[in-house]
């Protein structure tokens, strides 16, 4: 089969084998909705935005900048020194170069690549500063929620169906009955409430620090605290939390954690896959994940502004 690869021995994302997929790596209209297929799609191996949704002037800009994003990451181009491994703590390379790319787009924002494909890893930041302040997580949050909702047997496993409420909603993706896999592709904000409240906050409040996740804090008025509650975290944090979901290392059961990055994927070729979320608070964009490669992966976090998206 043309499209297939074998992750390398000891792989730990475990038996998936990928065939044709797509992908789509959109910033949605509303505040809470990440789709996987929506308003914008990439074309496949291609930087070519297409705008699928009538209406509001997309911010096309900022698809760019996650289309450079993803070049970087998938054909690891020549831009990059050496460095020694990191995150906040560690020693990194600063990527003043990538302003360019920020202001040719109008987009202000970071950028956190640790490329681990080689045995001296390899850490670029643009915008340091930046990267170490927390922020809202929004939707890529769902990658942590599912494996929240995962150890409290909230859900079972991607195959159990959740009904719609009926309530419609702006995307339509998410007017219809969810399992785990589409919830994550659509991001559906409802399922995901629905898996808070079963959850609790003094249960989230656990699971997240015995997660290491930003400041740990499920506080707030609503029950979507990773909207507009007090939950925040830095691209550094996403970087590292990421880390910990690629090697199984999280303190989770490990068909959990592999589980959750099954469904985390946008697509794949012969000899890389791609596992991602986005993430939109209205004001401020994420999108944050890896590429596999048989030598190792390639982790990012974009973290990116995008006051001029109207709904």
């Amino acid at each position: 089969m043309r499209n297939r690869m074998r992750p390398a021995t000891g792989h730990p994302s475990g038996g998936f084998t990928p065939g044709t997929l797509q992908m789509s790596v959109p910033f949605p209209r509303a505040p809470f909705a990440c789709p996987m297929r929506g308003d914008a799609l990439f074309s496949r191996m291609r930087n070519t935005v297409v705008v699928r949704r009538r209406g509001a002037q997309r911010d096309e800009e900022c698809m760019r900048v996650l289309n450079w994003l993803r070049t970087v990451a998938v054909t690891g181009l020549a831009l990059f020194g050496s460095v020694t491994p990191g995150l906040a703590q560690e020693a990194f390379e600063e990527r003043g170069d990538w302003k360019s790319v920020f202001e040719k787009h109008g987009v202000a924002g970071t950028l956190v690549v640790a490329d681990e494909r080689d045995t001296t890893p390899k850490l670029w930041v643009y915008q340091k500063e930046r990267a170490a302040k927390r922020s809202i997580p929004a939707s890529t949050f769902k990658i942590a929620h599912a494996l929240f909702a995962l150890d409290a047997e909230v859900v079972r496993d991607e195959f159990q169906v959740f009904p719609w409420d009926g309530v419609k909603r702006t995307f339509p993706g998410h007017n219809q009955d969810q399992d785990l896999r589409s919830s994550m592709r659509v991001s559906a904000v409802w399922l995901y409430e629905e898996f808070a409240r079963s959850i609790g906050k003094d249960r989230a409040r656990s699971y997240l620090e015995r997660t290491g996740y930003g400041n740990a804090d499920p506080g707030g008025e609503s029950d979507t605290y990773w909207l507009d509650g007090n939950l925040r975290i830095s691209a550094f944090e996403q970087i590292e939390f990421l880390r910990k979901l690629y090697r199984n290392t999280l303190p989770f059961r490990v068909e959990h954690q592999r589980l959750v990055k099954d469904v985390m994927v946008n697509e794949a070729q012969r000899d890389w896959i791609l596992r991602a979320k986005t993430g939109w608070t209205g004001q401020q964009g994420w999108w944050v994940g890896w590429v596999e490669w048989p030598r190792g992966p390639v982790f990012f976090a974009l973290h990116i502004d995008t006051p001029r998206r109207e709904d």
